[in-house]
């Protein structure tokens, strides 16, 4: 569960407590700074991505889920790039579950 100011935290630090909540080490690069604000698009690229001005993480499925908890009642970003990173089925059902909770 989310804190009760969870209204007020940032992407990443919703992020952060979920990584916390789940036993998982969040990822260093994983930051605001990869949240367009203006355009609404959090951009995850991993590290087969062809811009390299963008932090280049690396999202498996256990982030992926715990990104997802994290934009649950998030209205900042519309748009979720996650292009090259390591994301099965089981990342795939957790980003799928966000959009239909959305």
């Amino acid at each position: 569960t989310a804190p009760s100011s969870s209204k007020t935290m940032s992407v990443s630090e919703l992020y952060r407590h979920a990584c916390e909540l789940a036993s998982i080490q969040p990822l260093d690069h994983f930051n605001d700074e990869l949240i367009d604000t203006k355009r609404r698009i959090l951009r995850a690229r991993g590290k087969g991505s062809l811009q390299p001005s963008l932090n280049q993480i690396r999202l498996d499925d256990s982030h992926v889920q715990a990104l997802a908890k994290a934009l649950k009642d998030d209205a900042t970003v519309s748009i979720l790039d996650v292009r090259h990173n390591v994301i099965t089925d089981e990342g795939v059902i957790a980003i799928a579950e966000l959009l239909e909770s959305n």
